[in-house]
């Protein structure tokens, strides 16, 4: 039967590992060698505590193997060249430095990440005066506007209007938005912040926390906007406490 599944076993780990085993038992010294050979070509994986490779340490030693007696997997040649590890990023993640932009705002003024440099900033992405879901979005964080100034937090909304249709959007609440909102018709800066579906190649919504060193410590993009501002007030409040960065209120 140890016979058997030797034959029939190629590189089936457990077929050839019994084989061995009972081979070794029953006194056919040769035969459990070569099954435990055939076994060992592809051991570098193995669990060597487990009880069915646990018994086949009297045939490593009968060989004049070490206790660990696996193999280590051969280097794969058709994988390509493959770059040192140290240039594949940092060994811990750490928040990446947000795209810096430049964008006109509805009185045709250009407002740039870079004015608000030592402050915290949140980026709003939203797909224009025509969405709905942009629409309630923007109507949720309103009421949070001063729980965000408080913690040194200025909004800023950005666009998928042109200039002229910025107004659209301030005009479908009484009194305006007591925010910033600025256009990115070209989509340029939505693409740079990755709010973007380049399969279906149309905008997403995306909310970013940018500390006050310009580096993003949270964001969502999605197809629908992020509308849990009491969480976004909360969380701002504990990532800028962790950072350190410069959340001076009133600016």
């Amino acid at each position: 039967m140890a016979k058997d599944l030797i034959e029939s076993s190629t590189n089936q780990a457990p077929a050839l590992a019994l084989a061995a085993s009972l081979c070794w038992d029953i006194g056919e010294t040769k035969v459990a060698d070569d099954a435990f050979r055939q076994l060992r070509r592809i051991s570098s994986g193995f669990d060597l505590d487990t009880p069915i490779f646990a018994r086949l340490a009297p045939i490593a030693d009968h060989l004049g193997l070490s206790a660990d007696w696996r193999k280590p997997a051969p280097k794969r040649k058709d994988v390509g060249k493959r770059p040192p590890l140290d240039s594949l990023g940092p060994f811990r993640w750490e928040p990446y430095s947000a795209p810096a932009w430049t964008l006109s705002d509805a009185q045709h003024k250009q407002v740039s990440l870079a004015d608000h440099k030592g402050y915290p900033v949140l980026l709003v992405f939203y797909l224009g005066n025509g969405c709905s879901h942009c629409l309630e979005q923007l109507n949720l964080l309103a009421p949070a506007a001063e729980d965000f100034k408080t913690l040194g937090i200025t909004i800023i909304a950005v666009s998928t209007d042109s200039v002229a249709g910025l107004n659209k959007m301030q005009q479908k609440r009484e009194g305006g938005f007591p925010f910033g909102i600025v256009s990115d018709q070209s989509l340029k800066i939505f693409k740079a912040y990755r709010a973007y579906d380049d399969f279906e190649q149309m905008p997403l919504h995306g909310t970013f926390l940018v500390d006050g060193a310009g580096k993003v410590r949270w964001q969502d993009i999605s197809y629908e906007p992020f509308t849990d501002m009491k969480f976004l007030v909360a969380e701002s409040r504990r990532l800028l406490g962790l950072s350190g960065a410069a959340t001076l209120a009133g600016h």
